[in-house]
């Protein structure tokens, strides 16, 4: 787990969530991962320590970016316009050579 190797294999019942806070500093952010794989990470080792050590970490205080929220595209009046004027019903006839012919119905 990149927690340990980060922590230098330490010993796991010496680990605070200062150590933790570290972690996601130090390696995490300073490789700008995504948002997702930073809360993944903190998710998991949290787990892992409650399960496996009976630990409780509070990643809580670790400050974690939230998923950017994309707007949506946006059509202009003029790009509207085109597609609605645009032919919707083509159709296709294949003659003797191959060639393919379009007409609008």
């Amino acid at each position: 787990m990149i927690f340990f190797r980060f922590m230098e294999n330490s010993d796991p019942g010496s680990i605070s969530n200062e150590d933790l806070e570290r972690f996601n500093r130090d390696y995490i952010i300073a490789r700008k991962y995504s948002a997702s794989f930073q809360g993944q990470v903190i998710n998991a080792v949290k787990l892992f320590f409650q399960i496996r050590w009976n630990k409780k970490l509070d990643p809580e205080i670790i400050h974690r970016p939230k998923q950017p929220k994309i707007l949506p595209n946006v059509l202009s009046l003029e790009e509207v316009k085109k597609i609605l004027l645009a032919p919707t019903n083509f159709k296709a006839q294949d003659d003797v050579n191959g060639t393919v012919f379009l007409w609008f119905a």
